[in-house]
């Protein structure tokens, strides 16, 4: 089952273990309850404050 993400800024919670060279991540945003797991290359940096 796939479940569409909430929008918006996460927060990376923890740095996991590097799977097929590169790194993952436990994210969470405040949008939602439950934490995700992304790989670096699904991350965006964040937008520079104005």
């Amino acid at each position: 089952m796939r479940t569409t993400a909430a929008q918006g800024e996460y927060e990376i919670v923890r740095l996991l273990p590097a799977e097929e060279g590169q790194f993952q991540y436990r994210i969470k945003s405040e949008l939602e309850r439950n934490e995700r797991v992304a790989a670096e290359d699904q991350l965006n940096p964040p937008k520079a404050a104005i």
